[in-house]
């Protein structure tokens, strides 16, 4: 990194810190766990998709796609599948809660307190574990990034996290959000661009191995299988995305929110499978193929960005689900 990529880092991160600042704080449980159900389809698009751009939905998909090939796309368009499906049949119907904050007091509502402490005590837990997860991922990343002790790292990233989540609830979480979905969306797509500028796209294309291409990526079918019904299932209405649809000012506003998150995570999930699959023609004996690439094709001033970006990508993930768990 030169100087002028730690002042970008820097400014963004300052800008942050003002706007949380300048933020009114929650003073009602309404304000603090769903944004006094104010919030249009558009945010909730820029906040759902925020929030499951996690390091995994990001540089781990690169890095998986980097090894194996597209066959990790394919895996991944599970969640996509999974999103719109949500967005056609479920949230406009969990909007119909008028008077729910989490997916528990929608449990209850339907099958008494017992099941609403059970989903509750699920949740929090669940939510704890992804933030441990997320917590170690921020550390691994700014510590790299940084050279600061991971220790330090993660305590870091994840008070930042803490103290604006606990300031402003959940709608300074979605201010945040849509400023590093803004960040993401612009930054990311420019690592491959650059990429295929600096190398050429017809060269880099020529030298992916047919193997990538494969359909099956060599995964026993039943493997492969898991492997999609995982994705399909396995985050369907976690605590952050339930939230989402609690708090759209309207059940049409809910599907949409949905459904375009569905379709952008498409393009995105693409995206971040050719960083990998490309990346691994130029570096095949790197540990990090997205880190790679993106610090030999960004120029100075966007690789600033694009680290903001990364740490962007763990902020937006963690805070999420640290409001729902708090919630």
């Amino acid at each position: 990194m030169q100087n002028f990529d730690w002042v970008v880092l820097v400014v963004y991160f300052i800008g942050m810190i003002g706007i949380v600042l300048l933020n009114r704080k929650a003073r009602t449980m309404s304000d603090f766990a769903v944004g006094s159900r104010q919030i249009p389809g558009s945010i909730i698009f820029a906040t759902l998709s925020a929030t499951f751009i996690g390091p995994g939905y990001s540089m781990g998909l690169a890095n998986k796609a980097g090894e194996i090939g597209y066959i990790w796309l394919m895996i991944f368009f599970a969640f996509s599948l999974q999103t719109l499906l949500v967005g056609y049949f479920v949230a406009p119907k969990l909007r119909q809660f008028n008077k729910a904050y989490t997916l528990g007091d929608v449990m209850g509502y339907r099958y008494g307190k017992l099941v609403k402490i059970i989903s509750g005590v699920l949740s929090v837990a669940l939510s704890a574990g992804f933030v441990g997860v997320i917590a170690k991922a921020s550390g691994d990343i700014i510590s790299s990034i940084t050279g600061l002790p991971f220790l330090w790292a993660v305590v870091l990233s994840t008070v930042i996290v803490i103290v604006y989540s606990t300031f402003g609830g959940i709608k300074t979480v979605i201010i945040t959000d849509v400023i590093q979905f803004i960040v993401l969306a612009i930054s990311v797509p420019l690592i491959l661009v650059f990429m295929s500028f600096d190398v050429g796209l017809t060269e880099l294309v020529s030298q992916v191995p047919e193997k990538m291409n494969s359909m099956s990526g060599h995964f026993p079918p039943i493997v492969l299988f898991g492997l999609f019904l995982s994705f399909l299932l396995g985050e369907t209405l976690i605590p952050p995305y339930a939230n989402r649809a609690l708090m759209a000012s309207d059940q049409q506003q809910a599907k949409k929110g949905f459904i375009s998150t569905g379709l952008f995570s498409i393009s995105w999930f693409f995206i971040c499978a050719s960083i990998g699959v490309l990346g691994a023609t130029q570096f095949p004996n790197t540990d990090n193929i997205y880190l790679s690439v993106m610090n030999t094709y960004l120029p100075v001033g966007l690789l600033g960005l694009a680290i903001a970006a990364l740490i962007s990508i763990v902020m937006s993930s963690q805070d999420s689900i640290l409001n729902a768990a708090s919630v």
